[in-house]
Order: structure tokens, then sequence, then C-alpha cells
């Protein structure tokens, strides 16, 4: 079966999903914070035998939030990637209780390619009971008008030490998967009201518990991946599937084998496709698609990140390419500074400025602007004595804040107008030796040239050389 999906795609940068919104779903997330709109049944296992309309109970279908884990399995107890709340169903009481949440999904008319996504977390007790007697978790979709179950979209997790993609508490006999994403294919019911239910249950004996928590998604399918970074993307597939294989969209050539497959620099847009096989008996092959796109983000930055204490400066970023209107934040020290292009000031002391511009698919790019806050202060001996003693053996610029100076330039001259020295690192000096021979003792003149705050300079003089 092929068809398009919800792919989850993680790069090694940053990566924002683009989806479309589900209308007319009102609380199909929980993003509500309540448990409206759903409906709500209790009963008993097992069989699973749910009979008894009821409104949501604390401890049997509670909304979940905020930062916590569960006891067990120390998974979130919120969908990580999905809103702000999320649905426990069921708890770790026992009796043979069971419990199950429902949703009419009415597929928009003309949408004929339409796949619901939902997120799922389960906790079981594995006591060893005969099959049809341990705790267990449901999944079931059906055509609310003619009662017929939707193909593939009926799944049943039960308790027993060979699930696959199970994690165990030994110790305790608990058996959890973490929060993995599932999908149920309703291609083809455009127009019509699918019934989707959740369902947990307790051993059939009583003595044991199992509970689970659900997320439903409020999008379709992705369309498309920015990846800020050109370098290099790597594609994840979604949790607790057997098998995954990775191809381009033609299905010529695979990409990958396993969960994750990498796509080394990604020039244009370019559409994968990768087969999900899951585990025997729970559910079918899938094919997902998606597509990546290299973000042509980019920034230009003038100014001059070198300036003295007591000096006026001024930073302008613009930025260019992206996706929509671009996004300007300027950080002082770590410190917001404003949102936008440009800042200026006077230099104080050293400070750090970073400029980040940001596209509305979620890529950025940033800038670092250091202000060395150092006293400027260049001098010029005007006499030298290269005689290996350690002081004053070299003719060089001396002087604070030396690394703020640019396009360096320090010539020395005879008499004759040769030249003698010639260098462009600020910090290197002339020893008095030109052509491999000690000169004697003259008037030798200099001339500097430099750049500092975008101005440039001219420094001419004599200095003697002093043996």
């Amino acid at each position: 079966m092929i068809r398009s999906l919800l792919l989850l795609l993680v790069l090694t940068m940053h990566v924002v999903v683009t989806m479309a919104q589900i209308p007319d779903q009102p609380n199909i997330d929980f993003e509500s914070g309540n448990t409206s709109v759903w409906s709500y049944y209790l009963g008993k296992c097992c069989p699973l035998v749910l009979d008894t309309p009821t409104v949501a109970l604390p401890d049997r279908h509670e909304i979940t939030s905020g930062s916590g884990v569960d006891m067990y399995g120390k998974f979130p107890i919120v969908s990580p990637g999905g809103g702000n709340y999320s649905m426990k169903l069921g708890n770790n009481n026992i009796f043979g209780q069971a419990e199950r949440a429902e949703y009419m999904v009415h597929i928009p008319p003309g949408m004929s390619d339409y796949s619901l996504i939902f997120r799922y977390a389960v906790v079981f007790e594995d006591p060893g009971h005969e099959p049809d007697q341990q705790p267990r978790f449901a999944v079931n979709a059906w055509d609310s008008a003619t009662g017929n179950p939707v193909e593939c979209a009926q799944y049943l997790y039960v308790s027993s030490s060979q699930l696959p993609d199970f994690d165990s508490l030994p110790d305790i006999r608990v058996k959890f998967k973490g929060w993995t994403t599932a999908s149920i294919n309703l291609s083809g019911y455009q127009g019509k009201t699918i019934k989707v239910q959740f369902t947990t249950g307790d051993c059939g004996y009583g003595g044991h518990f199992g509970y689970a928590y659900i997320d439903i998604s409020r999008e379709l399918f992705a369309i498309s991946q920015p990846v800020c970074n050109k370098r290099i993307a790597t594609l994840k597939g979604p949790e607790g599937f057997s098998d995954y294989y990775w191809y381009d969209a033609g299905f010529n050539k695979m990409v990958g084998a396993g969960k994750y497959a990498t796509v080394p620099n990604p020039v244009d847009s370019q559409t994968y496709a990768v087969i999900l096989v899951p585990y025997p008996g729970y559910g079918c092959p899938d094919t997902l698609y998606t597509t990546i796109y290299p973000s042509q983000l980019d920034m230009t930055l003038t100014g001059d990140d070198g300036v003295c204490k007591g000096r006026k400066f001024s930073f302008e970023a613009t930025g260019e390419g992206g996706d929509g209107p671009l996004s300007y934040l300027w950080t002082k020290n770590g410190i917001t500074e404003c949102q936008c292009g440009m800042v200026s000031g006077t230099v104080e002391n050293k400070t750090t400025y970073i400029i980040r511009i940001s596209d509305t698919s979620g890529c950025n790019i940033s800038d670092t602007v250091v202000l060395n806050g150092d006293d400027c202060v260049l001098t010029i001996p005007n006499a030298f004595t290269p005689n290996d003693d350690g002081k004053n053996d070299v003719f060089r610029v001396i002087g604070e804040g030396l690394d703020n100076y640019r396009s360096f330039r320090l010539l020395v001259f005879n008499r004759y107008g040769e030249r003698v020295f010639y260098t462009q690192d600020i910090y290197e000096g002339w020893d008095g030796v030109y052509n491999g021979d000690l000169q004697n003792m003259n008037v030798f003149f200099y001339m500097v040239q430099f750049t500092l705050r975008g101005k440039q300079y001219l420094l001419k003089g004599d200095v003697t050389l002093v043996r």
C-alpha cells in the first residue's frame, strides 16, 4: 500500500516541519486542555466489553500536561513533538477494568488522500496468563455509516514477553513502550465520518493492570522540510517498525536501510520515500514521502569588529534569501539588545554581539562581532639599538589595542631611497639588517599605513639606528 503520510524528519541541523491543518476537528489533539468532544466508555476485560457511556472520569480518562514522566517507563506524560496536552487512558489499578476514548473524524469532501496520525505509549503488567486474559491496548477505526472496519486500522497489543520493541522492568514484570507514531489510512473516505477508538484493559482475572497514553495530530502529511545546513541531512523514520527501506521518489535507487538514512550535500529539492514494515501482526506495510530542500538564507554584515574604547561603532546585518519575512535578533553579552538589523553605540569595555537572522521555515544564520574595548594607542619610536641586549633591539610600532588596526604596512628606507624593510605584521619589526648585512649607525626613513575604524592613515618620519 503506497500513500502519503506524516514523516518525522530529523536533520543534523535545525528542521521545521511544514504541515496542513485538519479542518473542523475540534479538540482532536486535546489542546483545549479538557475532555470535550470526545466520547468515553467504561467496561470490563477480558474480552473487551465497553457498553457503558460515561463522562470522562479522573484516573480513567485523564488529560495530562506538564513535564512529568510515567512512573514505570519514565517517558514523558505528554507526547513529545505534539502540543501541551495528551490523554492517559486507564491506570495502574486492577479488578479487570477497561476504558475507551472515541472520536468521530470527519473527512473533508474532496480529500481522497488522507491519513490520521496518532501517537501512543503503553504500560502493561505481564503476569504470564493465557493471551486472551492478558492486559491489552487496542486501536480501531470504523466507517460510522456502515459499521465496516477500516482496512489495516485494527491494532491490538496484548501483554507478552514476546512484544516487539517493548522494554521491560523484570523485577515487577512490567512491559512498556514509549511514545510511538502510527497512522490510520483513511484514503478513499472523503466526505465520510470515521469512528476512531482507543481502548485499554486490565487482565481478565482482575489482578494486573494495563494503561496507555494517546494523542492525535491535527496535521496532515508533511509537504517539505528545509535543510538549513547544506552539508548533510539525516532522515529519520517514525518509531516502532521492524524494518525501514529508503528510496528516491521514483523507487529507482535505495538510499538507506534502517530507521535513519543520510543525504549528503543536498543541492536541489529532493523527494524521498520510506517503506515501513511493521512487526508481524501489528499492521500493514506503508510508504511515506517527504521533500527536502536546501535553505538559501544568507547574511551580509558590515562594520568594524575591533573598534577601540570610547569610539563610536555601528554594525548592520542584511539577510538574503530564505523563506518569507526575515527576523533579526541582536544580543549583547548574551542579553537581547534589539530585534533589528543594526546596532550602534560607544565602546566601553570588551563586548560580544551576536546577530541571528531567521526565516519563516525555522532556518537561521548567525555571526559574531567582538568589540575589544582596548585603548588604541600607537607609538613610533625615533631610535633603536640592535645590539642584542634585549632592549629596543628592533624598530616597530608599539602601543595598546594593536589588534584593532587593519591593513597595516610598515616600510623602512635608507637615505638612498632603497627599501630595507617591509612587513604587514603589526607585531613584527626591523632588526637593522639589510641583505644579510648589519647596517651602520644612520638615520632611516619610515612609512606606516593602516586603517582604524574604517579610516585610512599614513604616517611618515625618521628613525635613528644606534650602535
